[in-house]
């Protein structure tokens, strides 16, 4: 075993490693030991000794390896330094076309790295350029709402756009100074027209989308007004590729706008016991939730506008009632009541029209008590003077106690003493004094006292006609005097004539007395104590 590698032999274990019972003994291991060396070679196959020949080889070649090396390590060094000036050279290509300049054409002869850099940046400018100029010429395309260009108008657009700015008069591709900087510059073309075709697609579809949405919402008021709206079958006429949710919650936004421009509650309840074909809401929780919100808030607003115009309504009715309450034929009772029914009025606007009416009543009632009142103490005022006339003729003599009653009964048939209690009255009353006078007549008329008095009286009454007749009053006035004084000679009379048959006191004194008081109560008199003493006065 002469060929046997020790290195591949295990190592020996040591004393940690080997295995133990715990006893004192040590258990049996492997053989650990190298095999002797032993020669198996044949003589016949041995190979004879080169005499140092292969050492002096080994030596002579590791010379030419270290010379080598050396040159090796020379070149590299040269080339990082020339790797370094392409860089430079690149980065200031770069550099020049980055910032506009123009291309040095004598450093791009010596240097192909700077020819490529700037062709390379210059390459990458016009591709951004191109990637603008497409997109803009896409938008403006897609834009122009005269042309409505689709998928393949646009495609024609880019290619005319490359042909343009790429091609030259050949149709080949342009040099762009490099093969790299042509490559760059047909995959900025590439990269701008994918993505100049993604995008106009994407706004074509949602040009699409949005028309077809559009007529949708159309059809869709259409019939949510007739009440024919059926929401699964009009969600089942979106486009392939239109959201389900997304229209779903577009429609319902049409609709809701639409039942609150209508004030259609009833449209709104309709809504929301949209079903699926499962039993199930057509609409989301949230989306159930909105429809209420949205119909309380439009019932809320139809009320107060409700509430608003009957106000008005109200308003304008109460001042055109006013109005004629006022300045023209006042309204009635029943009118206001059958305005209430009607909603034009409210409780407020009848209280007070009916509390108006009421004080007009109540004035009106006033006045016709006033009036009333007025009109019966003038004709008492006529009945007493008709009464009186007929009294004071009689007193005087000039009609007969038969008489007497004969001017009563004409002037009470006649209207004379008025109508009603005012007429009974008078009459009874006139009736009663003429048969007292005729009883006192008949006593005091008898006695020489009575006839004397009387004649004071009587003269009192002409000295104060005369009086009358002398002074510078109206006619009327006269006229109004007049007729006082007669009646005042008649009262004068029978009071003097009831003194008389009282007895007690004398008829001189009583008679001059009642002429004093018949002279002041006519105004011819000025003796107030006369006056005051006379027990008739009052």
């Amino acid at each position: 075993m002469a060929n046997s590698d020790l290195s591949r032999l295990d190592p020996r274990t040591n004393v940690a490693a080997r295995p133990t019972n715990n006893r004192a003994g040590t258990l049996p291991t492997r053989n650990v030991r190298a095999p002797e060396l032993e020669i198996n070679a044949r003589m016949g196959t041995a190979r004879r000794g080169d005499g140092g020949a292969d050492e002096l080889k080994r030596v002579l070649g590791l010379v030419n390896r270290t010379a080598q090396g050396v040159a090796d390590i020379q070149s590299e060094r040269d080339e990082r330094l020339a790797e370094r000036q392409r860089a430079a050279d690149a980065a200031t290509g770069m550099t020049d076309a980055a910032t506009g300049k123009d291309k040095d054409a004598e450093r791009a002869k010596r240097s192909r790295a700077y020819a490529d850099g700037y062709s390379v940046e210059a390459a990458r400018a016009q591709g951004v350029k191109l990637t603008l100029e497409t997109g803009a010429l896409v938008d403006e395309l897609l834009n122009d709402p005269e042309k409505r260009a689709d998928l393949d108008d646009v495609n024609e657009a880019i290619e005319a756009h490359y042909r343009s700015t790429l091609m030259d008069e050949t149709g080949n591709l342009r040099d762009f100074g490099s093969p790299e900087a042509t490559r760059a510059v047909a995959q900025a073309a590439s990269d701008a027209r994918q993505k100049a075709l993604i995008a106009a697609q994407q706004v074509i579809t949602d040009r699409v989308h949005t028309e077809h949405l559009g007529n949708m919402a159309v059809g869709a008021k259409a019939e949510f007004a007739a009440g024919t709206l059926d929401v699964e079958t009009l969600l089942a006429r979106r486009l392939p590729g239109m959201s389900a949710g997304d229209t779903r919650s577009t429609m319902l936004t049409v609709l809701l706008e639409d039942a609150d421009e209508r004030g259609d509650v009833a449209g709104m309840n309709a809504l929301l016991g949209a079903k699926r074909a499962d039993g199930q809401s057509s609409w989301s929780p949230d989306q159930v939730k909105t429809i209420r919100n949205q119909r309380d808030q439009t019932q809320t607003r139809l009320e107060v506008a409700e509430r608003r115009r009957v106000a008005e309504v109200q308003e304008a009715t109460m001042d055109a009632l006013t109005d004629r309450y006022n300045f023209g034929k006042p309204p009635t009772r029943t009118e206001i009541t059958k305005l209430r029914s009607e909603g034009k009025l409210d409780a407020e606007h009848v209280s007070s029209l009916f509390g108006w009416m009421e004080a007009d009543a109540r004035e009106a009632r006033a006045n016709a008590r006033e009036i009333a009142a007025s009109q019966t103490l003038a004709e008492q005022r006529r009945a007493d003077t008709v009464g009186n006339d007929i009294v004071a003729r009689y007193v005087t003599g000039s009609i007969t106690s038969a008489q007497a009653m004969k001017e009563i009964a004409r002037a009470n048939a006649d209207g004379a003493f008025g109508v009603g209690d005012v007429r009974k009255r008078a009459t009874s009353e006139t009736a009663e004094s003429i048969r007292k006078l005729r009883e006192i007549r008949a006593t005091v008329l008898a006695t020489p006292e009575g006839r004397r008095g009387f004649a004071a009286i009587d003269a009192s009454k002409a000295y104060i006609e005369q009086a009358i007749k002398r002074s510078k009053r109206t006619r009327d006035e006269k006229a109004r005097i007049g007729a006082e004084l007669h009646a005042l000679h008649a009262e004068a009379l029978a009071a003097y004539g009831s003194a008389l048959v009282d007895g007690g006191k004398d008829p001189t004194d009583v008679a001059e007395r009642l002429s004093n008081w018949l002279m002041t109560r006519s105004g011819s008199g000025t003796s107030k104590k006369a006056r005051d003493e006379i027990p008739t006065a009052k």
